[in-house]
């Protein structure tokens, strides 16, 4: 396995600093100390907006190999050659509930794969979009040969 994406270590984290912050609210809402108890407000809600956005992904886990990536999920359980990826872009969002870069993946003859993250392999010194993205392009260079 080259490149691994699991969104549950991001999920277990938010959960329990959810439950971490929540009581630490609780504290300053009673000792009446306004401005602490506005402060760790939001940083719950910026907690929950996380996890609600890791609930919505459609990709869950994802592994990238050699000749092929397995995706799972919410309604997608599939098994790509990577002869079947028409396009790969790096997709940029609002780094405040989301990973700040995601890697879309269009295929031939299916619906886009957005992975929620780009991985990096220690190994290959390189992170998925790049090894991808070169994967790609000696796919081209081999067709037009």
């Amino acid at each position: 396995m080259l490149f691994y994406y699991s969104s549950t270590p991001f999920l277990i984290t938010n959960v329990l600093l959810l439950i971490v912050f929540i009581p630490v609210l609780l504290v300053f809402i009673l000792e009446d100390a306004l401005l602490l108890s506005l402060f760790f407000l939001i940083l719950d809600l910026i907690y929950i907006g996380s996890i609600l956005r890791l609930c919505t992904y459609r990709v869950r886990k994802a592994q990238f190999f050699d000749d092929h990536f397995e995706v799972r999920g919410r309604d997608i359980n599939k098994r790509v050659e990577y002869k079947k990826i028409g396009q790969v872009q790096r997709v940029s969002a609002v780094p405040i509930f989301a990973n700040r870069t995601q890697i879309r993946i269009d295929l031939a003859d299916d619906a886009p794969i957005t992975i929620p993250g780009n991985p990096g392999n220690r190994k290959l010194k390189v992170d998925l979009y790049s090894w991808l993205s070169k994967r790609i392009q000696s796919k081209d260079f081999a067709r037009t040969i």
